[in-house]
């Protein structure tokens, strides 16, 4: 089912279980599975029901937010999304330098020129050999 596009909620709604034991589940088969995330995404997108991705709406945000303003999300922004936004890309960073990140994020995120750089902090930190 989430192969085939349908949302956590949907597959939790289909099968009378609760959305956190759906994905949870899902989480586990992903881990082993990667490439169920990226056809999972492509399958929304060709039904039509990308807007139900939150995954997918955080990548048009991100990218928005970079063609408006020139950055990329702050972790000390004052508003929550732009938070959670720098928590999901730093997500996709770990992806991409694990080689798990999804065809179709790395190719909605390649117009943002050094993405998946660490943050300067990260990279002080990395450098300097310290942990914090």
């Amino acid at each position: 089912m989430y192969r085939n596009g349908l949302s956590v909620s949907r597959i939790a709604a289909l099968v009378s279980a609760a959305e956190t034991t759906v994905h949870n589940h899902l989480q586990m088969v992903v881990r082993s599975d990667p490439s169920l995330q990226e056809e999972h995404l492509k399958a929304a997108i060709q039904s039509g029901k990308k807007q139900n991705s939150p995954a997918l709406r955080s990548l048009e945000e991100v990218v928005a937010l970079y063609r408006a303003e020139g950055r990329l999300p702050s972790g000390n922004a004052k508003s929550a999304r732009e938070r959670a936004l720098r928590s999901w890309l730093s997500k996709r960073r770990r992806e991409s330098e694990a080689g798990t990140l999804p065809t179709l994020y790395r190719n909605g995120l390649q117009e943002i020129p050094g993405w998946d750089a660490p943050p300067k902090k990260e990279r002080n930190t990395k450098r300097s050999g310290t942990s914090g």
